[in-house]
């Protein structure tokens, strides 16, 4: 029996409900008005996330039917659909700018760079040997920074797709990949248990954050730059001194393992998510809880 059928079928036996409870003609005539027959569109599988635009105007959504799809934020109604990827799409970014748009899945080695206003490819960014975690614009738009499961970074020129540099080092996989907001650095959170923080426009290495005694699921610079917040399957966060790769503080309280931890806009709070049931927030000056 299709979805159609079952619709009808249901429609059919709902009608003389609509007599049965005494509705007067003027409910009925309205009644009869509002009813719609609505099929399904958009998403055929799981939504793995969902950004908004830069400017507020357009939704983009990631699904697990390995499409992208983009949405008018103020109607809710579909404007393109991104296809190309060969499995689950797990992440979607915007640029800066609202005109390209960036996406990754996890079981591919590759990110699709897409037109947002024709839904276009645009390019692939290709070269990691293992699967992509993450991918994520740089401030300007001129860069793309990918994480992959073959222990790398790649930066890669935004408007070619080729790579400029390879941040080499990690262990294991790296499991996410940052800029900084000026897009000087880079932060990558990894398995083996480390964050490192990379000079962006040499692909150097500067720092790596030991502490950590499982892996490190997340990493993010505060807006100024001068910190970084890690979270842990070790149920700790951490807030680093970016120039020193120092320990500042250790944010403990959570009772299982923290998948991301971020800083609030003026620097002064971090909230923190767990696989415990809950979000916490922290202030970030003292790593006390708030």
């Amino acid at each position: 029996m299709t979805y159609l059928y079952k619709l009808i079928m249901n429609f059919k036996f709902f009608l003389p409900l609509l007599f049965l409870i005494g509705f007067s003609a003027n409910a009925q005539h309205k009644a009869f008005d509002s009813l719609r027959l609505v099929l399904p569109i958009g998403h055929t599988g799981g939504v793995n996330s969902a950004v908004c635009s830069p400017n507020g105007k357009r939704i983009l959504t990631a699904s697990e039917d390995n499409t992208v799809r983009l949405w008018d934020a103020s109607t809710g109604k579909l404007l393109l659909t991104f296809e190309g990827h060969k499995y689950p799409v797990t992440s979607a970014a915007f640029s800066s700018d609202n005109k390209t748009v960036l996406t990754a899945s996890v079981w591919e080695e590759s990110a699709y760079l897409w037109d947002a206003s024709t839904g276009k490819l645009l390019h692939i960014v290709e070269g990691h040997t293992g699967n992509v975690n993450s991918a994520v614009f740089s401030s300007d738009n001129r860069t793309v920074l990918t994480a992959s499961e073959d222990n790398t970074a790649y930066l890669s020129d935004a408007s070619t797709g080729k790579l400029i540099h390879i941040l080499e080092g990690h262990t294991s996989d790296v499991y996410s990949a940052r800029f900084s907001p000026d897009g000087s650095r880079v932060v990558t959170a990894s398995w083996d248990k480390t964050a490192k923080i990379w000079e962006a426009s040499k692909g150097k290495l500067l720092q790596t954050l030991y502490g950590h005694t499982k892996p490190v699921t997340s990493a993010n610079f505060s807006a100024d730059g001068s910190r970084v917040v890690t979270a842990s399957d070790d149920n700790t966060a951490k807030i680093w001194d970016v120039t020193k790769g120092k320990l500042i503080h250790s944010l403990e309280g959570h009772t299982d393992r923290i998948k991301s931890a971020n800083f609030s806009a003026d620097g002064s709070r971090v909230m923190t998510a767990s696989w415990d049931g809950t979000a916490k927030i922290w202030y970030a000056s003292k790593g006390k809880l708030l």
